[in-house]
């Protein structure tokens, strides 16, 4: 996985990210406690899956 840093404006970089994969899904990370969780079905239990995260709140 590679990715090359391109300037969306707002000082932030983003990358392009191609993933070969079975599945994938579009989910928002929950609260839990100190951290973050991402509920996904238990038939992926033990499976191997990438995070990636999609965008940044911009501070005004």
């Amino acid at each position: 996985m590679m990715g090359k840093n391109v300037d969306m404006g707002v000082g932030m970089l983003y990358s392009k990210i191609v993933v070969y994969g079975a599945e994938s899904m579009d989910k928002k990370v929950a609260r839990s406690g100190n951290c973050g969780r991402v509920y996904l079905p238990s038939s992926w239990v033990g499976k191997k899956v990438i995070i990636i995260k999609m965008n940044e709140e911009v501070s005004k």
